[in-house]
C-alpha cells in the first residue's frame, strides 16, 4: 500500500489532476477579474462625468458645493495650506453606502 507523504499537496504535480483541478478554480478567478474590469469602468465613467460638468455651463456651479460644506477643515497659513473634507467624506460615504444596499437588494430578487 502506498501512502503519501507529508505535505503532500495534490494541485502541485503535473499531469491531468493539475489540469482538472486549474478549471474548477478558474471560474473564481474570472469573477473576481471581471468584477475588478467593472470597477475600473465605473471609475473611468465618473472620472468622465466629472471632467463633463467642468466644460458645460451652469452644471459646474451645481456640484460646486461638494468639498465646501459646514464641518470641511480648512488651514491656511503663510506657506502652508491644509484640507481635510470630513463632511464631504462622511456625506458621500452615507449616499453610496446606501446606493449600494439598494443595488444588492435589487440584484438578490
Amino acid at each position: 500500500m502506498l501512502t503519501q507523504p507529508a505535505g503532500f499537496v495534490p494541485s502541485l504535480l503535473p499531469g491531468r489532476r493539475n489540469l482538472l483541478q486549474r478549471k474548477l478554480l478558474m471560474p473564481e478567478w474570472t469573477a473576481l477579474g471581471r468584477v475588478l474590469i467593472g470597477i475600473g469602468v465605473g471609475v473611468v465613467v465618473v472620472g468622465l462625468l466629472l471632467l463633463a460638468v467642468d466644460r458645460v455651463p451652469g452644471l459646474g456651479s451645481a456640484f460646486s458645493w461638494l468639498g465646501k460644506l459646514p464641518g470641511d477643515l480648512s488651514i491656511k497659513r503663510d506657506n502652508v495650506s491644509f484640507y481635510f473634507p470630513i463632511t464631504t467624506s462622511l456625506l458621500l460615504s452615507v449616499v453610496l453606502s446606501l446606493l449600494f444596499y439598494v443595488l444588492g437588494w435589487l440584484f438578490r430578487r
